[in-house]
């Protein structure tokens, strides 16, 4: 281990090689454009609120969650009743044209 003597002589020369770097120097205006940015409010941005509170993320998970949960009980319980009633082609053709019908009637009406 070493002793107190040698940490503090590695202390004293780190921090002697810490004076040799020059000074930093600041551009014009930094102090001017420092203190504005301090004493400017931040733009108070209502999405950035919603999205970054912590205790809404799970309520909007919740909400979406639920929203698709109904989607497709309404998708599912929908499906099944149209394909209950659902026609075939050819039995939507003939109902268009009232082919199923006799055409009695109309041998009738031109024999007259």
């Amino acid at each position: 281990m070493k002793t107190d003597s040698e940490i503090e002589q590695q202390v004293k020369i780190t921090m002697e090689s810490l004076t040799d770097y020059p000074k930093a120097i600041a551009s014009d205006f930094f102090y001017t454009r420092l203190s504005t940015r301090l004493v400017k409010p931040e733009k108070f941005d209502v999405l950035s609120w919603i999205f970054e509170t912590p205790y809404l993320k799970p309520v909007f998970a919740l909400l979406i969650l639920a929203i698709n949960i109904v989607s497709i009980s309404l998708y599912l319980h929908t499906g099944s009743q149209t394909a209950a009633t659902q026609q075939t082609a050819s039995e939507i053709f003939i109902e268009e044209y009232s082919l199923n019908q006799s055409t009695e009637s109309y041998l009738v009406l031109n024999d007259e």
